[in-house]
């Protein structure tokens, strides 16, 4: 009997019976033991030169770069943030990169009927990929067995954990015998084992796995899964080499159709180097040894480019890895870098509250300076730079802008508050020194009213203050036009250098925060108002 699958479908494991006259038909295009052509690179030390390139010393610099990092780190001497975050960033890269195998599985996933089949498919390639890669000691060929058992366990394919015993037949390729995949399987296992044991001494770990993958495929041992354990043996080859991370072959289309071309692109070549080499070996003889040499070394050139073209295929995929993961360790280094100047900014304000106010010497200042950090109380500093010829620091003495007095609401909010449409109001402190009252009778205050324009209300405010009561004071003002609503009116004062008139509010002194007094003109308490009130002020002129 004999299994086909199409050239696209060898990667993610699908298999279709042919008719059994199919098997003679294909007995020509038997792929030979890549084995033998990768031993014989090997011994003319050719294989390893396959990995020299531009990006295979970029990724073995990087990986040499993360070994020393690891070595500082598993020794207890990584005192250094940049070794710690190295690692770190490495673990926490690889946690990423272990979800983002499910992309790989896109193929495999849409083949399955239902929800449930697709989850058994994803979560059998988990517990393989972990299987593979918690490999202690040697490779084994029982151990692949078992591996393909826990890939492929629940999805009903045939011969799980087992060596296939059926011709398999990809594309227009068709794989060894059943009866040769257990030793070629062997040579495989045998040249894996060896290349983890030479890491340090390759060009790039990328080669080894490379030559992993595409030796896997050419046994094919496995009825079904050859895809994905092909792709769980890379990962498990670029761990031996040290690869802090896995990787992903197939994550989009594109990948995919790349990587199944790169391993047709091998087995097209290697098939037409057997066929040149037996026209060879079929010759009279005649030529020379050297022209016979010539000759091999010319077959062999098109299956070293299509050995070249997949190592840089893996070399793409662990070159962008090694990326991400140093744009992840500058950022863990960055997020550090803050965290530790946050520690120390607030060390800093915990030592500064320790302190005395710099100006009255009290206990827990609530501010500090951002000249020189001078812890001081808010209303200490409010005074300080209010009454100083000078607006300074008190620590440092680097100037600093003096505060600006609270700007009183407009004259439309008057206007409101008054009820009438328009007021025109005082507009200076210094108009209160000099003021008079209107009482609103006779041809004056017609003619006041005459002038004002029909519609407008002159207000004049009195500086007279009844001594009878300490706490507040009514304001009298008359109006040309209504005396009745006007002393209806609820007492007003000015603030600040606007003179807008509003009802008085208990409210805070903007000085030291005690309950200013009503109708100050200042908006401070009685004592403030007194030593530091900037204008003058009817209430406590007295």
């Amino acid at each position: 009997m004999m299994i086909q699958a199409e050239a696209e479908e060898a990667a993610s494991d699908d298999d279709v019976v042919m008719s059994p006259g199919a098997e003679s038909e294909g007995a020509d295009r038997e792929l030979p033991d890549l084995g033998v052509w990768f031993e014989e690179l090997e011994s003319h030390g050719l294989l390893f030169g396959l990995g020299e390139s531009k990006a295979a010393a970029s990724s073995k610099q990087q990986l040499e770069r993360f070994r020393a990092a690891k070595t500082l780190y598993d020794s207890a001497l990584a005192s250094d943030r940049d070794v710690t975050k190295h690692v770190t960033a490495a673990e926490q890269f690889q946690a990423g990169q272990m979800e983002r195998q499910i992309a790989g599985l896109e193929t495999n996933a849409r083949k399955q009927s239902n929800a449930d089949l697709v989850a058994k498919v994803v979560s059998a390639h988990e517990r393989a990929l972990k299987e593979m890669l918690g490999l202690k000691g040697k490779l084994t060929v029982d151990h692949l067995c078992h591996v393909h058992s826990v890939l492929c366990a629940g999805q009903g394919l045939k011969e799980v954990g087992k060596l296939r015993s059926v011709t398999v037949k990809a594309g227009k390729h068709t794989f060894c015998k059943p009866e040769l995949v257990r030793q070629r399987l062997e040579g495989c296992v045998a040249m894996a084992n060896r290349l983890v044991e030479a890491a340090e001494t390759l060009p790039c770990p990328e080669l080894a796995a490379a030559v992993l993958v595409l030796q896997f495929n050419y046994v094919h041992p496995f009825r079904d899964g050859n895809g994905r354990l092909a792709r769980i043996m890379c990962n498990w080859m670029l761990q031996g080499c040290g690869v802090p991370f896995v990787i992903c072959l197939c994550s989009t289309l594109k990948q995919r159709q790349r990587y199944i071309a790169s391993i047709v692109a091998v087995q097209d070549a290697s098939l037409q180097l057997g066929r040149d080499r037996r026209t060879l070996l079929a010759a009279d003889g005649s030529d020379g040894m050297r022209d016979r040499l010539q000759a091999e070394a010319r077959m062999m050139r098109p299956l070293e480019e299509a050995l070249q073209e997949a190592v840089g295929l893996v070399l793409a995929h662990t070159n962008r890895a090694w990326e991400e993961l140093e744009r992840l360790r500058l950022r863990l280094l960055r997020d550090a870098a803050d965290a530790s100047v946050a520690a120390a900014v607030r060390e800093a304000r915990l030592e500064q509250r320790a302190n005395n106010c710099m100006i009255c010497h009290e206990e827990r200042p609530n501010i500090a300076t951002l000249c020189c950090g001078a812890a001081v109380h808010l209303n200490c500093m409010a005074k300080w730079l209010a009454d100083a010829p000078q607006p300074a620091c008190i620590s440092c003495r680097e100037s600093l802008p003096r505060p600006l007095p609270r700007q009183a609401p407009g004259d439309a909010d008057a206007a409101q508050d008054s009820g009438d449409e328009d007021t025109t109001t005082l507009s200076s402190p210094s108009d209160y020194d000099e003021t008079t009252t209107s009482t609103g009778s006779g041809d004056d205050a017609r003619d006041g009213s005459q002038q004002g324009g029909e519609g407008e209300t002159t207000t004049i405010v009195s500086d007279s203050a009844d001594s009878s009561d300490s706490s507040s004071t009514t304001d009298e003002t008359t109006s040309s036009t209504d005396t009745t609503n006007a002393s209806a009116q609820p007492p007003a004062r000015g603030v600040g250098g606007q003179g807008g008139l509003r009802p008085s509010a208990r409210r805070r002194c903007d000085l030291c925060m005690n309950v200013a007094a009503s109708a100050c003109m200042n908006d401070c308490c009685g004592s403030c108002c007194l030593q530091h009130g900037r204008f003058f002020c009817a209430r406590h002129s007295c």
